[in-house]
């Protein structure tokens, strides 16, 4: 089966009774969403984490779609390298909740075991290093029990899955051959796509940076004192300003070459180095605001 990335297939060659509302077809829509798949594919490392779940799909999906259910499935994140990392993850899924109707969470849950690998470079009297190990359980079978659970239910008439997850190809080929859904993929970033979904898909898509940028949660939340947290907003000032990522930013040296009028500044970011470029006079004064910005905030963090 051929799949090309943006196709859809047209209404009448669908196997479901579609809605019909005020003259446009419309298809009941249920959407499935892989946290971690999303985070890690489409999210790290970036200043989109306080993202609209519901407006993000309004763009990635056409105007036939009225989405009905969103369905988010995760699992609390370890406090071990960050104690406050889980009270960020749960005062998101609070906004989440507050803030979008449609929406219900899921939990799975994070194991640590201690596992034996393979080093690279072996030595006679030592072949394998003690690590630990941290995996997320559940998520994808959840997913899968929910999506199959609500085709034959019939609560759909299309479901778009949010996973590259390839566990999930046998769940998705049952709702689309048994059940005569459509089934959307997304797909989060720039990850290796999995085949085994694509087979299966009648409409693949990548989640860009323009829709995330456009689908920010309101803070705080209307009505709650619910605030996207202050590391968060932090990271995507710095990102608005200088367009450098960054967790902890430390402004580490600033030599002026007066031949070309620029100022070079090194960053620092636990082990990371990169060195970026920005104009004397104008961007001078924006980072000295930046960095007063995050002295004052970071003790909140």
């Amino acid at each position: 089966m051929l799949i090309t990335l943006g196709f859809r297939p047209k209404a009448r060659d669908c196997f479901w009774q579609p809605l019909l509302i005020s003259g446009h077809i419309m298809l009941k829509t249920y959407i499935y969403i892989d946290g971690f798949n999303l985070y890690y594919g489409a999210l790290k490392n970036t200043p989109y984490r306080w993202r609209n779940l519901k407006s993000l799909f309004e763009k990635l999906l056409g105007d036939e779609h009225k989405i009905e259910a969103i369905k988010y499935f995760t699992a609390i994140v370890s406090e071990k390298n960050d104690p406050k990392k889980p009270i960020r993850q749960q005062t998101y899924i609070r906004a989440l909740k507050k803030y979008i109707p449609e929406i219900s969470v899921y939990f799975g849950l994070f194991k640590s075991h201690i596992v034996a690998v393979p080093l690279a470079f072996p030595t006679e009297t030592k072949k394998f290093e003690k690590i630990i190990k941290t995996e997320e359980k559940g998520s994808d079978v959840n997913l899968a029990i929910h999506l199959l659970n609500d085709a034959w239910l019939n609560k759909y008439d299309c479901a778009v899955v949010l996973s590259n997850d390839s566990d999930l190809a046998e769940a998705i080929r049952l709702v689309k051959v048994d059940h005569k859904k459509t089934i959307d993929l997304i797909l989060p970033g720039d990850c290796f796509s999995s085949k085994k979904l694509i087979n299966f898909a009648d409409f693949v898509k990548r989640i860009r940076k323009g829709p995330l940028a456009d689908s920010q949660l309101p803070t705080p939340i209307p009505g709650t004192s619910i605030s996207e947290p202050i590391k968060w907003k932090i990271e995507a000032e710095l990102h608005k300003q200088n367009r450098l990522y960054t967790n902890l930013l430390i402004i580490k040296s600033e030599e002026i070459s007066q031949s070309s009028k620029r100022i070079n500044i090194s960053f620092r970011y636990k082990k990371d180095y990169f060195t970026g470029q920005v104009l004397i006079e104008k961007d001078k004064l924006k980072l000295e605001k930046i960095e007063k910005f995050y002295n004052k905030s970071i003790q909140q963090t």
